[in-house]
């Protein structure tokens, strides 16, 4: 097979991202919070459900059909070339399909309300779009096996730019500022998570150091919050609020996604146990500047289970 075939795989199952659906929701559920835990949530909720579940079957499907190439391939080189190729396609349309899902059906639980057979359409959406991520995520970890570090931090670095390059600047998705934003010592930021533009003087480095100290006393148990399942979690919430800041923060999104005790490491400290990528990428609109890519990369609490 040859490698230039690798230029139809965004052809082979488009995946349309439901990023800006989620934010919306994020906001308005923000804005309306006594009204969207009802039963009315559970309907609402559904409009993004069939979307949900192609977008789920697409990323699968595309896994699959990436593996065959593999099995396929003629030399090392192409089997690289489809690599890079399949994760500059689904690296940027992963996570975001299950967002707006995953609060939905928290809401919705929340609620207390009995509409049992919606709640379970939900669930069977949010349950494919899991299988989705895991499979993702394990082919994203044999792609790094293979193709090796620096390679790998170079196609991330070409997926972040190409998701800032799709986003610009605007003021519907920039969060508001009270300083100059030209000022020395004030850094832009790109959050991939909740699709926005924020500012801020803490620097990169300063926010992986506090990252970094945060991992620490997570693995040494020395964080005292707990989910509803007695696991001991880190929320996105808490990133956000190391840079003190208490717009960045986002309820419930925020709340109920981050890292729990079970997948940090067992004994002894460990730095990258909340891993959040941040990296720079060239600000189309002022080249001297950077644009900072973070991308926080926990998962919902709810939708797994020991």
């Amino acid at each position: 097979m040859n490698v230039k075939f690798l230029k139809g795989i965004s052809e082979l199952k488009a995946v349309k991202t439901i990023r800006s659906t989620s934010y919306a929701g994020m906001k308005f559920y923000a804005k309306h919070e006594s009204a969207f835990l009802t039963a009315g949530t559970i309907g609402f909720s559904l409009a993004t459900t069939a979307m949900t579940l192609a977008n789920a079957r697409s990323i699968l499907n595309t896994l699959d059909d990436v593996k065959k190439m593999l099995s396929e391939a003629k030399s090392s080189e192409e089997k690289h070339g489809i690599y890079k190729a399949a994760i500059k396609e689904l690296a940027p349309k992963t996570l975001p399909i299950i967002i707006f899902q995953s609060l939905t059906i928290f809401c919705a639980l929340k609620s207390k309300q009995k509409s049992d057979k919606k709640i379970s359409e939900m669930t069977d959406a949010l349950a494919l779009a899991n299988t989705a991520i895991s499979n993702y995520r394990a082919f994203e970890k044999e792609a790094q096996e293979k193709l090796g570090e620096q390679k790998y931090e170079e196609i991330k670095g070409a997926v972040a730019e190409n998701i800032v390059e799709q986003n610009p600047e605007t003021k519907a998705n920039t969060l508001p500022v009270s300083t100059d934003v030209s000022a020395n010592g004030v850094y832009k930021y790109w959050d991939n998570f909740a699709n926005r533009y924020f500012y801020s003087t803490m620097s990169p480095s300063k926010i992986r150091n506090e990252i970094h100290n945060l991992s620490i006393k997570f693995t040494k148990h020395e964080i005292n919050n707990y989910d509803n399942e007695g696991r001991s979690i880190v929320t996105y919430n808490d990133i956000y609020s190391l840079f003190k800041d208490d717009s960045l923060i986002i309820h419930p999104a925020g709340d109920v996604w981050g890292w729990y005790d079970t997948e940090a490491v067992s004994s002894g400290a460990d730095e990258d146990a909340i891993y959040v990528y941040i990296s720079p990428v060239e600000d189309q609109f002022n080249p001297d500047h950077s644009v900072w890519f973070f991308d926080l990369e926990g998962g919902p609490f709810f939708r797994r289970r020991n």
